[in-house]
């Protein structure tokens, strides 16, 4: 008796540390992660903060209409026109927008279509406050490709490209969120409009590269007649360059998707005919290509044919040839500035294009980097304060032993230096008590009748404690007085129950003997888990221990009862 009440400071000690153990150093790691993830916002739309009641309702049918109906979609805008005057600014844009796109795609006459000037700086106004709105850069960048159009329609080739270069550097980024069908046949018709500019101003590398991912994109959407079509441009443009081999090819692969008049051959097929010297059969073919928009085909043609017809002294013809390719070459010097200056546009887009793939290339890298930096740190700083915390732990377990061997040894030094009648007394109590506990179902009922086991089964009576449930019952979590007094009714029933096991298992902890009067007591892991109030990992990894330290395959309850009517 004088024993287990010589223990009760210590495990109140014990108690109270385990309690408070990595509670702060925790505390500091959650809370850095919390002021981390407050800087996360979601995205605000712009439509949502400005006036435009109309975006949602009107204006989004009209936008759905014009991919699959763009008549009715040209109806419905123009329906709208006085009203549209009265709306709000972003409303009125958009609608703007619309009557271009709607009237471009059904040809109608564009001179009476509103002014996209204004349109574009407003979206890009708004953009600057709304960077992450998925909705306001669709609108921005078809704003800015019908400006593009526009500009194009009236020969301003600067402007268009401007534009045009302006959509590709909205949506065409590693990161774009531009997936969609028709999104992506946006960016597909953006990079051919932008390749005709290219091919007609001849500047064949970059306008074969926009044909080139033009032909990528309407292969995925698996677009056979638009793939053909960009086929055949980079034939043109193999054919301006004078590479017929590779022209007639292109044209074949073309030819392979959609067959139309052979006359596409024409040119490259007369080119090859006139390199053999075979000048009456490529004289046909030459003239048939003369027929055709190419620009660059109809000069070079021209050149060819002047010659063949200077050969066969047919002067009329050869004189009307001569004219057409001398006014191309003057045209060709016409165009020589405006072609530098779009050259000089297209090659800083690549150069940026450029600069924009190795940051997002960094800025992924550090996506990925930062987060794995930070949970290995945190992950260091857990494991740093865990190990340090088990040490701490284990020095403090070590002078409680250090404690309970020398009250041990007080107490029992200071029973043998009583007098005899005192010490004929307990032992006189001992006998008494073992002689009410002579078997192990006497102590056994004794034990299950004391007031604090009965207390314990009726805390967790009726309660299903399973292995994620053990946080829902914080209610059952025993009292530091309840834990004493349950080791106390085991020393009471079982002669010495704590000391018979620290006797025998020296490696078992004042923790460990709590432990086990619970499980003696039939709790499993969850069960003591909730009545300690710790985890269930927590619980399961000392009756891992308990039961190592015992070297025992059988259950720690079993072990324990085998264990005790041993010792009766």
């Amino acid at each position: 008796m004088l024993y287990v009440l010589s223990k009760i400071p210590i495990f109140a000690v014990r108690k109270r540390y385990e309690k408070l153990k990595n509670r702060g150093a925790i505390g500091r790691i959650l809370l850095f992660l919390l002021v981390i993830l407050a800087g996360c916002s979601g995205k605000k739309s712009a439509f949502d903060v400005l006036d435009a009641p109309h975006h949602k309702t009107v204006l989004k049918q009209i936008g759905e209409l014009m991919q699959d109906n763009p008549e009715m979609a040209f109806d419905s805008v123009v329906k709208y026109e006085n009203e549209a005057e009265n709306w709000s600014v972003a409303d009125r844009n958009e609608w703007r927008l619309r009557y271009v796109e709607s009237a471009y795609k059904t040809r109608q006459p564009m001179d009476s279509c509103p002014d996209l000037v204004e349109v574009v700086l407003f979206y890009d106004s708004l953009s600057l406050l709304f960077p992450e709105d998925d909705a306001l850069l669709d609108l921005q960048a078809h704003a800015y490709y019908y400006e593009g159009v526009i500009s194009s329609m009236h020969n301003n080739d600067l402007e268009a490209t401007r534009s045009f270069l302006q959509v590709l550097s909205l949506v065409q980024t590693d990161d774009s969120d531009f997936e969609g069908f028709d999104d992506v046949r946006f960016l597909a018709l953006t990079h051919t409009r932008l390749g005709e500019i290219l091919y007609y101003y001849g500047i064949n590398d970059l306008a074969r590269k926009a044909f080139a991912q033009a032909a990528d994109l309407f292969a995925g959407l698996n677009d056979t007649v638009a793939l053909a079509s960009m086929k055949r441009n980079e034939a043109a443009i193999f054919q301006a360059e004078k590479s017929y081999d590779q022209a007639l090819a292109k044209f074949t692969e073309a030819q392979e998707l959609v067959p139309i008049d052979s006359v596409v051959f024409c040119h490259s097929i007369g080119c090859k005919l006139y390199e053999m010297h075979l000048y009456d059969s490529a004289a046909a073919y030459l003239e048939r290509s003369f027929d055709l928009e190419d620009r660059f085909a109809r000069t070079d043609a021209a050149s060819r044919l002047a010659d063949i017809f200077r050969q066969s002294g047919d002067l009329e013809k050869e004189v009307y040839y001569t004219r057409y390719y001398v006014s191309n070459a003057l045209m060709e010097s016409n165009l020589a500035s405006a072609k530098m200056e779009i050259e000089f546009l297209c090659s800083n887009y690549e150069k940026e294009q450029e600069t924009i793939s190795v940051s997002n290339k960094n800025a992924d890298f550090l996506k990925y980097v930062i987060p794995l930096v930070l949970v290995l740190v945190v992950f260091g700083i857990l494991a740093y304060v865990i190990v340090r915390n088990r040490r701490r732990i284990k020095h403090i377990e070590k002078q409680i032993t250090t404690i309970e061997e020398k009250r041990h040894h007080e107490t029992k030094d200071r029973l043998q230096e009583k007098e005899p009648e005192v010490v004929q007394k307990v032992d006189n109590q001992v006998k008494v008590e073992d002689k009410v506990f002579a078997s192990f179902d006497e102590a056994w009922q004794h034990f299950n009748d004391s007031p604090i086991c009965v207390k314990i089964r009726k805390s967790v009576k009726g309660k299903d404690i399973m292995i994620k449930s053990v946080a829902q019952y914080p209610q059952i979590k025993l009292s530091e007085k309840d834990l004493i007094d349950l080791v106390f009714a085991a020393n009471s029933s079982f002669g010495d129950f704590s000391l018979r096991l620290l006797n025998a298992y020296p490696d078992l902890t004042s923790g460990d003997i709590r432990h086990c009067a619970l499980a003696l007591l039939g709790m499993n892991d969850a069960e003591i888990a909730a009545l300690e109030g710790i985890s269930y990992s927590g619980t399961n990894r000392r009756t891992k221990k308990i039961v190592g330290v015992f070297g025992t395959n059988l259950s720690l309850q079993t072990f324990l009862m085998s264990f005790l009517k041993g010792c009766l």
